[in-house]
């Protein structure tokens, strides 16, 4: 086989080895070996010693072995700044619960603060689905303008009923929300 031939064959198998391992390492990544910085990225995002294997599996296929105890001493200071109250409460605000690789005392405190920002971030989707609400029912009053009959003006009281309810229920949840606002 001409070098040339062997440099596109391996181009190749690295873009398919990238393809079948995502979420993990890169080809380039495997090669270089800093595997303390890419076990303390992997601490710092959560993830679990049983992330390792999809390392060993993408390298794998490039014939590399990872360092497993450089990215196990990488990812236990990766995970100091994950299992934190701070990142515990930050992950909850984006809706997502804390995973399950922090350890010691701290986790009840950890596990208090995610809630907290678990808590923020549903009372916020409700917010989002009732201004939504809020929206829909002003388009229907301006829909139905002035009313021309009976009907129509009990359908517009009512939704100007809704629409009160509605707009209450924003402003409760609101500053229900400022108490969660901190972790």
């Amino acid at each position: 086989m001409s070098p040339q031939t062997r440099l596109t064959a391996l181009v190749l198998a690295l873009g398919v080895a990238a393809c079948d391992a995502p979420d993990t390492v890169s080809a380039e990544q495997c090669q270089g070996g800093d595997w303390t910085s890419i076990g303390f990225a992997d601490g710092k995002a959560g993830r679990s010693e049983g992330y390792m294997s999809r390392h060993r599996e993408a390298c794998a296929k490039l014939g590399i072995v990872p360092d497993t105890q450089a990215w196990l001493a990488g990812r236990e200071r990766g995970l100091k700044s994950y299992c934190t109250p701070q990142n515990a409460y930050d992950v909850g605000r984006k809706g997502n619960e804390l995973n399950t690789v922090c350890t010691g005392p701290s986790v009840t405190q950890l596990n208090r603060a995610n809630a907290r920002g678990i808590k923020y971030y549903a009372i916020g989707r409700e917010i989002s689905k009732l201004r939504t609400r809020s929206n829909d029912i002003d388009t229907k009053l301006l829909f139905l303008g002035t009313p021309q009959n009976a009907e129509q003006e009990r359908e517009q009281r009512e939704l100007r009923r809704e629409q009160n309810r509605v707009k209450s229920e924003i402003s409760r949840l609101e500053l229900e929300r400022i108490d969660y606002s901190v972790p």
